[in-house]
């Protein structure tokens, strides 16, 4: 898996002894530790947004950039000194820096510092008490064999302070295993699972299952597993920021935990059955299903049980922004891994605009037990709007119809 540095750089201080000396260090260091390492520097002019695709604003971009590297490396060599004493660092790097200590904590955070411009003990006590710069000392007017020599030790030292931090990053990604379906593509329960009991709203406690029903899913898989948390931690952040899946027309739901994690999710008081859940599992990962919204017992018109089309791509989003926004709270690793789906619906048919499909209102056959779409999404301020209308065209498509044009 291919490892990322960004860069955090600044152009106020000479590029020779400052900027392209550390991306030249940082690139030998880079190799040095790993064949798949590599640098990207922050990108703060328009026509630079590298691997990008559209024009999307800089700054979101470089906070994306951020959010997915495995090491955050910052220049805080001085750029001006203030009038009592003491320097200041640029001002795009303190802003970066900070994104950085939210996104990723001061473990995967490197600092440099030039020590011919001021003293890094003169830096702010919260640049500097976790990890102090690795400092050089490299005038602007020094010739190139001197340039040249720092460089090489500068490499060295940063070689030594990224490869236990990428070592880390990669043990914790390839240990990670994200939770295996068990019924089909929508459920980690097995068939019949109990889910959670209900202790609330009967006389005994009554254990609740998912219905043997067709149905939505929707998943947001973490790089690597989140940090320990407490049961009761966890319960109080799915009770208090996450919905079940597709909770459009729910009166309210209830929360628990299970051998998973914590559960909030919705049932029918007059069976046995949730009709929707959001589970948080302790590995942060979130998955939700949904039994109502494809379901043949609830949608079914015409002798066949169909798809609403605009129903599911209006709750698909709204459950993956609700399921983002907790990943940015849980602050999860990105980037994530988006998996969208429904399961059971072969024979089902689509519900479909009739102002765009003047033909009727239910149209196409769907041959297939499951429709599938995953995706990367590179921080938790993504639009789901790259995706969830991908999955809706590939639904459309299942049924052998195109999906019609956004206005």
């Amino acid at each position: 898996m291919a490892r990322t540095i960004f860069y955090s750089w600044q152009s106020d201080l000479a590029g020779r002894m400052n900027k392209n000396l550390i991306r030249k260090a940082l690139d030998e260091a880079a190799a040095a530790c790993s064949g798949d390492a590599s640098v990207e520097e922050a990108v703060r002019v328009d026509q630079d947004t590298q691997g990008v695709p559209g024009s999307p604003p800089i700054a979101e971009t470089i906070l994306q950039k951020i959010e997915a590297c495995d090491v955050f490396v910052a220049d805080l060599t001085f750029v001006a000194h203030r009038a009592g004493g003491g320097g200041v660092p640029n001002p795009n790097v303190l802003i970066e820096y900070g994104y950085a200590m939210k996104a990723s904590g001061h473990s995967r955070i490197v600092a440099v510092f030039n020590k011919a411009h001021g003293d890094a003990r003169d830096l702010p006590f919260d640049l500097s008490h976790r990890r102090f710069p690795i400092v050089y000392n490299i005038d602007d007017d020094a010739p190139d064999t001197e340039r040249q020599n720092a460089r090489k030790d500068l490499a060295s030292r940063l070689t030594s302070a990224l490869r236990p931090i990428l070592k880390e990053n990669a043990k914790a990604s390839s240990l990670w295993e994200p939770t295996a379906p068990r019924d089909g593509a929508a459920s980690f329960f097995a068939p019949d699972e109990v889910v959670t009991i209900d202790r609330e709203h009967r006389a005994v406690p009554t254990e609740l299952r998912l219905p043997r029903s067709a149905r939505s899913f929707v998943r947001v898989i973490p790089s690597a597993p989140m940090a320990p948390m407490s049961e009761v931690r966890l319960l109080e952040i799915a009770r208090n920021h996450i919905r079940p899946a597709h909770p459009r027309g729910l009166q309210g739901w209830n929360s628990s935990r299970n051998i998973h994690g914590a559960v909030v999710y919705a049932f029918d008081r007059d069976e046995k059955f949730i009709r929707s859940l959001t589970q948080l599992f302790i590995s942060g990962e979130i998955w939700g299903i949904d039994t109502y919204g494809v379901s043949a017992e609830y949608h079914s018109e015409r002798g066949s049980p169909y798809i609403p089309t605009v129903a599911l791509e209006r709750d698909l989003q709204d459950t993956l922004s609700n399921y983002l926004q907790a990943a940015q709270l849980l602050e999860l690793r990105a980037p994530f891994r988006v998996v969208l789906g429904v399961s059971g619906v072969e024979g089902h048919r689509l519900a479909v605009p009739a102002n765009l499909y003047p033909e009727g209102e239910f149209m196409g056959d769907i041959y297939r037990d499951e429709i599938v779409l995953e995706a990367s999404m590179p921080a938790p301020n993504s639009d789901v709007n790259a995706v969830v209308p991908t999955f809706i065209a590939r639904v459309y498509d299942a049924a052998g119809l195109v999906m019609p044009a956004r206005r």
